[in-house]
């Protein structure tokens, strides 16, 4: 799923989750200061399914 930013679709996403119809799978999590090597392991193909989260 792609989201542009857009009020209405946060505001879509939002509802759906706090309907729990909204499954998001997270395939590996980096802290925040490891952007750039989550952004290097994307790029590398690494994300079987799921998507890469950065913890803030």
């Amino acid at each position: 799923m792609v989201v542009k930013f857009d009020m209405q679709e946060l505001a879509n996403l939002a509802a759906l989750a706090a309907e729990k119809k909204l499954r998001i799978e997270v395939y590996k999590d980096f802290p925040l200061p490891d952007a750039a090597a989550a952004q290097q392991f994307l790029e590398s193909g690494g994300v079987e399914r799921g998507k890469l989260a950065l913890k803030v």
